[in-house]
């Protein structure tokens, strides 16, 4: 059973290792300071004949004003006034200090690389919703995919017009986040483009089916647009212009139920959201359906998943009825697009049309460096890993023998043997049957 994790921060974090490490020569919390200085003469005792002692340490500050920041002391001319040489953002009395005898980078540094190191170790569980069985523009318009970042167009989807893009929590019609499109200087459009040889092979001389969802504070301000080119370049459009108003979902089947018809032949397919200059609008479960499929792209954030995937009995019913097994319902493979490399899922046999997928994911922890945002790996075994990383590259002595002993007791305190509190710092995911993709 895992247990509950306490939230640390990276500054935090850094404190912590300083400590297991011996790098801490000292700390405190600043009574005042400027751009070039910090002052605590309660704490900062030592004298001004004893300058060298001071001068060459590094300060980092873990908390309060000026968090994250880093300097060189270069000079200390009063006792509790330590200086550095190039400005930066003044501390407070909010502001806490260590003194170091090594870079605070080279601590980040550590963190950062055992981060990676346990990618799969310290996986992080992500739920996704993104994927709709037989979905021609697989989770692109999802809503709920946002690898590159919440105000930038995800992956596999192309922002143009001037357009500004968002991930929106609060306005949803399903899953976790919606698609809020602004349009500046003109008509803004986001466009998800349906792979090629997916046209070629199985869509000429289909109908397809538009079904998804679209709200806007003025009829009209939204358009959810397909277009279909022929080899030849001539493109026909077909478009479902919003008709609610009041940021209302409104379903594009209520718009209209009529099909779809490619142009013969097929050259070209693609679905465009497009938004009025200087209003927003908001997208969600954007489906383009027409035969069936037997692949479809995972998103590349996803680093592993469990073995078993959830499937609603219909659309938008929600209730997870159906279990999908690796191995005999699916399996994944890897496909060179250009430069870019996909992990894609195989169904072994014909899904039904239009059923939302829960597939359990896990991503990698990401690194993070802001003093004041917590760390996402386990804190306890983030501070132990990174401390023996850092002690291990050291001269060795009988003091660093010592450090790494009491770090490898911890560690060996704590392995996943199911008899010892607190395994989870080790092994967070032990006892599940997770499908991790390629570990290289």
């Amino acid at each position: 059973m895992a247990e509950a994790v306490a939230r640390r921060t990276a500054g935090q974090c850094v404190l912590d290792i300083a400590r297991l490490t011996g790098d801490i020569a000292n700390e405190g919390t600043g009574t005042a300071g400027a751009t070039t200085s910090i002052t605590d003469a309660t704490n900062q005792r030592t004298p001004t004949a004893q300058a060298n002692s001071v001068i060459g340490r590094y300060l980092y500050f873990p908390s309060g004003t000026a968090a994250g920041d880093s300097h060189e002391v270069s000079a200390y001319d009063t006792i509790g006034v330590m200086t550095w040489a190039v400005a930066g953002t003044a501390p407070t009395s909010t502001t806490t200090w260590i003194l170091l005898r090594r870079r605070p980078q080279a601590i980040l540094d550590a963190m950062s690389g055992v981060t990676r190191q346990a990618a799969f170790q310290q996986a992080i569980p992500y739920p996704f919703h993104g994927l709709i069985t037989n979905n021609l523009l697989d989770y692109y318009l999802s809503g709920q995919e946002w690898d590159a970042g919440a105000a930038v167009a995800p992956t596999g989807a192309t922002l143009a017009g001037g357009a500004t893009i968002a991930r929106e929590a609060t306005i949803l019609s399903f899953g976790r986040y919606s698609i809020a499109l602004t349009g500046v200087g003109g008509v803004g459009t986001l466009t998800r483009t349906v792979p090629p040889q997916r046209v070629i092979l199985l869509l000429d001389g289909q109908s397809l089916t538009l079904k998804g969802f679209m709200a806007e504070t003025t009829a009209a301000d939204a358009v959810t647009r397909v277009t279909s080119t022929t080899t030849a370049g001539v493109a026909t459009n077909t478009d479902r212009t919003g008709t609610y108003a009041g940021d209302r979902w409104e379903e594009l089947e209520d718009i209209s139920t009529a099909t779809i018809a490619l142009t013969d032949p097929a050259g070209v397919l693609s679905v465009q959201l497009r938004v009025k200059d200087a209003v927003t609008t908001y997208f969600q479960s954007i489906l383009l359906y027409g035969p069936y499929l037997r692949e479809q792209d995972l998103p590349p954030t996803m680093i592993g998943m469990d073995h078993d995937i959830l499937m609603e009995s219909a659309w938008g019913k929600g209730d997870w009825k159906y279990v999908l097994r690796a191995g005999g319902a699916w399996h994944t493979a890897m496909q060179e697009v250009g430069t870019t490399i996909r992990r894609k899922i195989l169904w072994h046999t014909d899904l039904p049309h239009e059923r939302h997928l829960l597939i359990k994911g896990y991503r990698a922890p990401d690194v993070v460096t802001a003093a004041a945002t917590n760390v996402e790996p386990n804190p306890e075994w983030l501070v132990h890993a990174a401390a023996r990383q850092l002690l291990e590259g050291d001269r060795p002595t009988e003091e660093r023998a010592a450090r790494l002993a009491r770090i490898d007791r911890w560690f060996e305190a704590r392995k996943p043997n199911g008899a010892l509190v607190n395994a989870d710092a080790i092994e967070p995911h032990r006892g599940k049957m997770i499908h991790f993709f390629e570990r290289t």
